[in-house]
């Protein structure tokens, strides 16, 4: 039961779903980072909505390509997408700690806030406009087995960067001792790292299931975005934070986006199987 109030307070906390009150239990909230992932399996799960009305000719492609764009924003409150500013910012200030720290609690939006936004957004929108076309033109892809692991391999994005996210916040230190990371991670049970990296392994072998050469090159491709935003945020903020960790999943979900939609086109272009 308490690991059910952790999935409702999870939900509670990173998307617009309505709960109830009365599960946000201590108890409860000690599994939140362990359904984490699972959030992404929702956003996966209205991609597939959305890519099926594509496909089937109900919904257009430059309309469906803003919808799949926009769906995790709209389902999460706009709050990873508001993380990414905040941290846009003071990355972009190429300050000391401490002034990174204050940088990322001002409410306002300052031209790196913008520019990484709007990049982020554009970069999506044209990498699943791409992604439409591509299918649009075969009208088999839906039944080939090698199509549909390329496409359940899209949906796991979403569960992919989470998982890092999840991993960060367990495994680096608060970048701000009364902060909202320490309180939050201090009261999570010991048995939800052990559980995210269990996730991580099973996501991963899917991942090169679904499809190899795809798999491969999306599970470098996070492994990268992780590596990289350990070190920025140790080197640049001495510890994580919700907005680093908001950053985190933003920026591995489009650059992941990117590269498999590169590698669908690439292998599409030469004839072979995705």
């Amino acid at each position: 039961m308490k690991l059910f109030d952790g999935l409702l307070i999870t939900l509670g906390m990173y998307t617009i779903v309505p709960v109830p009150q009365r599960s946000w239990t201590e108890r409860g909230m000690r599994w939140t980072m362990a359904w984490l992932p699972f959030v992404g399996l929702i956003i996966g799960g209205g991609w597939l909505l959305i890519l099926w009305l594509n496909l089937s000719g109900f919904v257009g492609s430059y309309l469906s390509s803003a919808l799949l764009t926009l769906w995790p924003i709209i389902i999460t409150g706009g709050l990873h997408i508001d993380g990414l500013a905040d941290a846009a910012d003071a990355i972009g200030s190429r300050r000391d700690r401490e002034t990174k720290l204050r940088i990322m609690k001002d409410p306002t939006s300052g031209p790196s806030a913008i520019l990484w936004t709007v990049s982020i957004l554009l970069i999506q929108l044209m990498a699943w406009l791409e992604l439409l076309n591509l299918w649009s033109v075969d009208d088999t892809i839906l039944f080939g087995r090698d199509e549909l692991g390329s496409i359940a391999l899209l949906l796991l994005i979403p569960c992919i960067s989470r998982i890092m996210a999840g991993l960060g916040v367990m495994l680096l230190p608060p970048a701000r001792r009364n902060g909202l990371v320490k309180t939050f991670r201090d009261g999570l049970a010991p048995a939800v790292l052990p559980l995210l990296i269990v996730m991580a392994a099973f996501v991963a072998a899917g991942c090169l299931l679904l499809n190899l050469p795809i798999g491969l090159a999306a599970l470098i491709t996070a492994m990268i975005c992780f590596v990289s935003w350990l070190a920025i945020c140790s080197r640049g903020f001495g510890g994580v934070t919700g907005d680093l960790a908001g950053f985190l999943i933003v920026v591995s979900e489009t650059a992941l986006l990117v590269v498999v939609s590169i590698f669908i086109y690439l292998m599409t272009s030469l004839g072979g199987s995705i």
